[in-house]
């Protein structure tokens, strides 16, 4: 199969017109980089775009990460494009999503320069985890630093059981179960500045208690 640039579009050999192509970037030859070698660079943040017409006359970019630690692993994309209005259109594409990135960095760099622990001793924090059942784990805050929590966990009271399975639960202030832990604050909404978690782990975001009883998995009903 090969490529054919006609009245400025590009064609598959058997017909039918297409749009850019994708090229692996491992699908490189010498001369294809004596050729990039003399290519228009177009930088942006930490991007570069080369762009250049090859022997047959077709449009290629390559996009590069510039901050990549290893140069072989800079190279992101290898385009051949239908025409050059494409490659304007690809070059702008690439410059307003980096634009976009790099406004929501400064949003968060501002963000985070501003922002107000709202934790308080004796906060209660409720994390709600479990593979096909429910399990429920209360953490006492004990004390508030700059942008972080210590907290332990603190045992619960069982008021009920539902029936149906679930034991109505409620913690129990000052009970400690467990040794304190240093945790940052983080997960803030924006409708409610006080709302914060905490991350334990992957699967635990321990979050402001509602002063609700929650339910959790009976002794009987869990695995």
């Amino acid at each position: 199969m090969q490529l054919i640039i006609k009245d400025n579009k590009l064609y598959r050999s058997y017909g039918g017109e297409i749009g850019d192509i994708y090229v692996n970037p491992r699908n490189h030859s010498y001369e294809d980089d004596l050729r990039e070698a003399k290519a228009e660079k177009i930088v942006f943040g930490k991007w570069q775009i080369n762009k250049w017409i090859d022997e047959k006359g077709r449009y290629n970019t390559k996009l590069y990460n510039n901050n990549a630690k290893k140069p072989h692993n800079g190279l992101k994309k290898w385009f051949i494009h239908r025409n050059e209005e494409q490659v304007d259109k690809y070059i702008e594409d690439n410059k307003r999503s980096n634009q976009t990135w790099e406004d929501k960095k400064a949003e968060n760099k501002k963000k985070k320069s501003e922002f107000v622990n709202p934790a308080k001793v004796n906060d209660i924090l409720m994390s709600m985890w479990g593979y096909d059942q429910t399990n429920i784990d209360y953490y006492q805050v004990i004390e508030v630093k700059n942008k972080s929590v210590v907290i332990r966990e603190i045992g619960f009271a069982s008021m009920e059981n539902d029936g149906y399975g679930s034991d109505i639960v409620s913690p129990c202030l000052n009970k400690f179960t467990g040794k304190p832990m240093l945790k940052r604050v983080s997960g803030q909404y924006k409708d409610d500045p006080s709302q914060y978690c905490v991350r334990l782990s992957s699967f635990q975001y321990p979050s402001l208690w509602s002063g609700k009883p929650n339910r959790q998995t009976d002794a009987y009903s869990g695995h």
